[in-house]
């Protein structure tokens, strides 16, 4: 009982420091730089990159020495405990933005547009009599496969005009930076006849356009928001720079909401305790299966005293053993700065771009375009998705590399990365897939069944938990082929199998 609690001071009292210093820096940064100066930033940088890049410095600089006080029966069991540590105090701090977004920012109220600039910067607006100006509409759309399977399409619509003001000039509309834009969705499935789709998207279409023309937006409304970086925002500008030449800086745009912006509070507030108390548990029932090294507690009587980074840069250089997971990582990251180059979006590429560059599309394949079974594996939907490819490439590559010799987990890296792709062709055939997700999984299942014929307990739990968690989004997160994702983790798990027992 003793060493276990010694544990929990080991551990968990610097869990929860990370978990709440992440949120303090992250609090502070977006209240100053998204609340106050509102600096545009995509939505997905400040809610998914920027705490989890404070939450892994945390990590490294307090947990990580803790970590080395305890024994674990193979090197880089640890890494579950960061894994906690960072996911929990990514969701943690993302949901306390949202809610601090809301409870800081006041429904401001105006008599015209043009009182916005004349009163606290707010996100929440209501307008007395605001009008647009119906003969300068605009229009774009996206269309984007979806679902678990990417077993749907979905049709998104971007309908902007500008907002009548008493300096407005009816025929001279370059440097206007008042809009109104409002977004429409449309989801079908993607197995539907061609011509019965482009059918229905081209009613529905006639329709939202008609709806905008007559100011449907304005029966029940609450209030309007203004836009953030979002995808909303994006493409609403594309829609703007159809109809004007010289696009403003400080351009307003803003979307109607029937809704108060507190309607979101009670799913934020949920995520909050369940990020918190998950991460919590997690950590007391993994700190049953390690020992505490008395002896390393003995050596260092201030733990303060380690050094931290250096050591961490030291460990890596000298993981010369490894250098296959670092040339994939490589590659893809450099597959992803050329996509950047062919003009395909940052953070949310279409379908139509990522099919252009060598995207597992199920057309173009059985026409000919083979090759697209190998390439898929290193095009990625977008930063968000590459960064946490990346991620889980080089935690388990780590592990697995290691374990097994650089052949055989290339091996298993390629070979599951096409089988993947091959099983998302039979089983998804009217979509378009990208990323290492097959090939990922595929050394998921080759490290966790060479963990279990080794009997090495920490680090099939490691790979457990870090694969459960993954194959776990698959199932919640829309746009993820959880088709590639069983098929590599198959195939990892059969050639490991066959590389052991070929060993013996």
């Amino acid at each position: 009982m003793q060493q276990y609690i010694l544990k929990l001071k080991l551990i968990i009292l610097p869990y929860l420091g990370i978990l709440f210093g992440t949120a303090t820096i992250y609090l502070i940064f977006f209240y100053i730089f998204i609340l106050k100066l509102q600096i545009d930033i995509k939505d997905n940088l400040t809610s998914i990159v920027i705490p989890a890049a404070i939450a892994t410095l945390g990590s490294v600089i307090w947990l990580r020495p803790r970590l080395k006080l305890l024994t674990f029966k193979k090197d880089g069991g640890d890494i579950v405990f960061h894994m906690t540590a960072i996911t929990a105090s990514l969701f943690f701090s993302a949901s306390l933005g949202s809610i601090l977004k809301v409870i800081t920012n006041p429904i401001v109220h105006l008599s015209n547009i043009t009182e916005i600039d004349n009163t606290p910067k707010s996100f929440y607006y209501t307008i007395d009599n605001f009008d647009v100006q119906k003969e300068f509409e605009g229009s774009t759309y996206t269309v984007r496969n979806v679902g678990k399977n990417n077993e749907r399409i979905e049709l998104e619509l971007y309908y902007v005009a500008p907002i009548s003001h008493p300096d407005t000039n009816p025929h001279y509309l370059d440097g206007y930076k008042y809009w109104l834009c409002q977004s429409f969705k449309m989801i079908r499935d993607a197995k539907m006849d061609k011509n019965e789709l482009n059918r229905e998207f081209t009613i529905f279409q006639k329709k939202c356009g008609t709806d905008f023309q007559n100011k449907k937006y304005l029966e029940n409304l609450n209030h309007l928001e203004k836009l953030s970086h979002s995808d909303q925002k994006i493409y609403s500008l594309k829609a703007i720079e159809k109809i004007i030449t010289n696009t403003p800086k400080d351009i307003v745009l803003l979307s109607p909401k029937k809704e108060l912006p507190s309607k979101g509070l009670k799913g934020n507030i949920q995520t909050l305790t369940i990020s918190f108390f998950i991460g919590l548990l997690l950590n007391m029932l993994l700190l049953l299966l390690v020992k505490v090294n008395h002896e390393k507690i003995y050596r260092r009587k201030h733990l303060e005293q380690e050094p931290t980074l250096k050591p961490l840069l030291v460990n890596i250089k000298k993981q010369k053993n490894i250098y296959i997971t670092f040339i994939l990582i490589g590659v893809n990251i450099t597959a992803f700065i050329c996509l950047l180059f062919l003009d395909v979006d940052f953070m949310h590429p279409t379908t139509n771009e990522l099919s252009g560059v060598g995207a597992l599309d199920s057309y173009l394949v059985t026409n000919g375009e083979v090759w697209r079974i190998f390439t898929h594996i290193f095009i990625h939907g977008g930063f968000a998705h590459l960064f946490y490819n990346m991620i889980s490439l080089f935690l388990i590559g780590s592990f697995t590399e290691s374990s097994m010799g650089h052949y055989k987990y290339l091996t298993i890296y390629i070979v599951g990365g096409l089988i993947g792709g091959l099983c998302s062709l039979f089983f998804n055939d009217t979509t378009i897939s990208v990323g290492a997700s097959g090939a990922i999984f595929a050394l998921y299942g080759a490290g966790f069944i060479y963990s279990t014929i080794t009997k090495e307990k920490i680090l099939q739990i490691t790979i457990a938990v870090l694969g459960g968690f993954s194959l776990l989004l698959g199932f919640i997160m829309p746009s993820i082929d959880n088709a590639a994702h069983m098929g590599g983790l198959i195939t990892g798990s059969i050639l490991s199998a066959i590389f052991f027992y070929k060993r013996r």
